[in-house]
Order: structure tokens, then sequence, then C-alpha cells
């Protein structure tokens, strides 16, 4: 995903949305998790979250601007994005793409595809009001 987001982060908006944890070691834990020393409580607070995230980042070298959703979970909700999901949202702000939900549907083949599309159509559009 870093690749992708460096070869068009000066041409697309690019934003992460951190949503509650999938498999804390506190809820459903996931064994690849442990394995991988990945183990947090689910956060029960804003700062809790934001110290999850911010471990996130630095362990996975996230190069996307990353929010967070609400503790409410809204966005998680609206977009049907827990565990994870890779979305694309155009000029207009509809949906361009909304890839299956995670990990089996994560998707980065046919996520950058759509960005390019996506891309690609709007500088065409831009061009042709000008």
């Amino acid at each position: 995903m870093n690749e992708i987001y460096n070869e068009y982060k000066d041409r697309v908006a690019f934003l992460a949305v951190y949503v509650s944890e999938a498999h804390p070691i506190d809820g459903r834990v996931s064994e690849k998790n442990v394995e991988a020393g990945v183990c947090f409580l689910q956060p029960k607070s804003v700062d809790e979250r934001n110290a999850v995230a911010k471990s996130f980042i630095q362990e996975m070298k996230f190069k996307i601007p990353l929010l967070l959703d609400t503790m409410d979970n809204a966005t998680a909700e609206n977009y049907g994005a827990l565990p994870d999901r890779l979305v694309v949202i155009d000029k207009t702000g509809a949906v361009a793409y909304a890839g299956a939900i995670g990990p089996h549907g994560f998707d980065p083949v046919a996520w950058l595809a759509t960005i390019r599309k996506v891309h690609k159509y709007w500088r065409g559009t831009s061009r042709r009001e000008k």
C-alpha cells in the first residue's frame, strides 16, 4: 500500500481510518497476531485507540495519513470496514470501489486499478472543462 501511496500521493488524496481491533487479546484472538507479537487490548478510549494506531504506523511503516474512527465505530459501521476494507471515493463523493471485507477480500491490485481509472477520468474531465 505504501508503494501505491508513494506513486499517487501528489495526485490523489489518501486517508486511512483506524477502526476497532479485529482480534484484541481480550476478545477474538488471532494466532497469527500472537505469533507476530501484535497483541493489543480493545481500546476503551480515544487515547488508547490513538496509542494502538501509532504503534501500527511505526511497526508497519505505514505512510498513508491515518485517522481514528469514533469510539462508536461509525466509519466501520457505515463502510463495513471491520477488520479492513479498501475503498475509493471519487471527487463527487461517490464510492467508485468498495472491496470485499478483509482479510480475504483485501485486494490492493483491484484498488490500484480503480485509483488509476478514477484518476485518469477526472484528469481528463479537468482538461475538457478548462
